[in-house]
C-alpha cells in the first residue's frame, strides 16, 4: 500500500493565504520573512526556503507529474 502525506500542501497554503488576508499582523510577519503577496492574482511567492510537508512529499509530486504526463528529468 502506498502511504500518503497526511497534509495536503494546497490546504496548508490556503490556510496561510486566508490568515494573511484576514490578519494584518500575520501578513506583516510573513512579509518580513520574505513572503510576497499578489492580491490581484491571488498568488504567494515564498523565497524563504523549502516547504516540507509529510513523509512522502517528493513522491507525491512525482505521482502528480505522472498523472499530468509531465516528463521528469532523470539524474
Amino acid at each position: 500500500m502506498l502511504e500518503r502525506s497526511r497534509f495536503h500542501p494546497e490546504v496548508l497554503l490556503f490556510d496561510i493565504w486566508e490568515r494573511a488576508v484576514s490578519e494584518p499582523e500575520f501578513r506583516e510577519k510573513l512579509k518580513a520573512e520574505g513572503f510576497r503577496f499578489n492580491w490581484t492574482e491571488k498568488a504567494v511567492a515564498m523565497s524563504t526556503g523549502w516547504i516540507l510537508i509529510g513523509d512522502h512529499f517528493a513522491e507525491d509530486f512525482f505521482e502528480i507529474e505522472k498523472v499530468l504526463g509531465v516528463k521528469t528529468k532523470e539524474f
